[in-house]
């Protein structure tokens, strides 16, 4: 049984399109090229992945942007962007 603070807190959820704690991505149910439906990078780019569009602004073909890349989704809590600004810790 859960007591205190933890009672009312959701734990993880692979699929929910939020990149929760133990979870290396999180595609929601869109699916995605560098995710998995378990939540992992796809094996057979593993090597290569470092992150995912779904859940980092930051990430253009599953690698993190280069400093001064401009982001284009809206608000990421990872990228901290706005529209079309730029990646404030890239």
């Amino acid at each position: 049984m859960m007591k205190g603070y933890d009672c009312f807190k959701g734990k993880g959820l692979c699929g929910n399109g939020r990149l929760d704690k133990n979870e290396e991505c999180d595609a929601g149910y869109t699916g995605d090229k560098c995710c998995n439906e378990k939540c992992e990078f796809r094996v057979k780019v593993r090597d290569k992945i470092q992150c995912s569009p779904m859940n980092y602004a930051s990430c253009v073909n599953g690698t993190v942007a280069p400093r001064g890349y401009r982001c284009l989704n809206q608000f990421d809590d990872n990228c901290a962007c706005k529209g079309k600004s730029h990646c404030k810790y890239l």
